[in-house]
């Protein structure tokens, strides 16, 4: 259960630094994008409900809307 919490935990992190721009470097940027996709696909695998769920801890709205 921590492990699961700890990915939900690490998705809205990465999604948060690339939303304020705390890294300048493109490739920095990019490397955080992929970690938080793939800390969400591990969430969704691991957790009763998925990440998708609308009672989630991962907030996937804002994390997808940061991929575009």
């Amino acid at each position: 259960d921590n492990v699961v919490n700890g990915l939900g935990m690490m998705a809205n992190i990465c999604q948060e630094m690339v939303e304020k721009k705390k890294f300048e470097a493109e490739k920095t940027n990019l490397f955080a994008l992929r970690a938080m996709t793939g800390c969400i696909i591990l969430f969704d695998h691991l957790h009763v409900h998925g990440a998708f769920h609308k009672k989630s801890p991962v907030r996937i709205k804002e994390c997808i809307t940061t991929l575009r």
